[in-house]
């Protein structure tokens, strides 16, 4: 915790020892309010007490912010919110959370100035979608009077509740610390178009994009598989006749397949794709003279 910065004050003018009283009638002995109040508790003092021992307790609690002092919690910490609405571009802070609407509620607002005047400099500041149906860009600095730098130069789109950006005050700018990209992996249709930039590929969803290879095989000449991705079996058909049977078919036959040999010599083959079906393709060499296996690889689409 942090040295605690209250200093407990000292009572003086106390008598903690008044004088016997012996039952003489002297001067000391005489009713009198001063002399009373020697040999009486005295409440304001038990108060007094308790106020500076009740403060001195609650202050362990609390944080210093003298300069280079350390402050831990073993509590939460929550940043209450108010809403903003932009105006023109902008918004004014006035704390360190806010969520944040569009103007005239329209379905989209560019969020491009922040403004700085109305909180302190090196504060941080949390902006979030005010509602879920509407949808806050916020703007990398472009020019004149803009002051948001974001990471690497990118907008940053906030359209659901539960995305966040975390701006920090750098004088008159605001200068991007995180932001919450939420994961969303891609779909099908959106790996095979292969354009998005905000979705990740899977291992599952990798090969439906263009570029992916989506069914290989290398056999042997008996139709044994040595390797194979989304090859069901190999059928050996005769000499020099093979069939590779896909797991997952293609959406039509204009895929492509190309085809290769592994010789032993210089032994030259003839071969082709002779029946190419959405759901297998059939191979055909002029013979397996020296020949110790045989490779399929396809792409297209499934």
């Amino acid at each position: 915790m942090a040295n605690n910065p209250y200093t407990a004050p000292t009572q003086s003018g106390y008598n903690a020892t008044p004088p016997a009283d012996d039952g003489s009638v002297t001067e000391a002995n005489k009713i009198k309010w001063d002399t009373i109040k020697t040999k009486l508790a005295d409440p304001n003092q038990v108060y007094a007490t308790a106020i500076s021992d009740a403060v001195s307790t609650a202050m362990d609690s609390t944080i210093n912010t003298g300069d280079d002092e350390n402050n831990s919690m073993t509590g939460s910490l929550a940043f209450g919110s108010s809403e903003l609405t932009i105006a023109s571009g902008s918004i004014t802070p006035t704390r360190s959370h806010h969520t944040v609407d569009t103007e005239a509620d329209a379905s989209t607002d560019d969020l491009v100035t922040i403004a700085t005047a109305s909180v302190s400099d090196e504060c941080y500041l949390l902006i979030r979608a005010a509602n879920t149906a509407r949808t806050i860009v916020v703007k990398n600095f472009a020019s004149g009077s803009d002051n948001i730098y974001l990471d690497n130069d990118q907008d940053f789109t906030i359209d659901d509740d539960e995305k966040s950006i975390l701006l920090r005050r750098d004088g008159a700018n605001w200068i991007e610390i995180s932001r919450s990209n939420i994961a969303i992996a891609a779909t099908k249709t959106e790996q095979e178009a292969g354009t998005s930039t905000t979705v990740f590929v899977t291992p599952e969803n990798q090969q439906d994009h263009p570029s992916a290879c989506k069914a290989y095989v290398n056999f042997t000449i008996t139709g044994s598989i040595n390797k194979a991705f989304n090859i069901g079996s190999v059928d050996d058909d005769g000499v020099g006749d093979w069939g590779a049977n896909y797991s997952t078919s293609f959406s039509s036959v204009n895929y492509a397949a190309i085809i290769g040999a592994f010789v032993t010599s210089t032994t030259q083959h003839n071969f082709k794709a002779d029946s190419q079906l959405a759901s297998s393709c059939e191979i055909l060499f002029s013979g397996e003279t020296n020949l110790t296996a045989v490779s399929l690889a396809c792409y297209g689409e499934q």
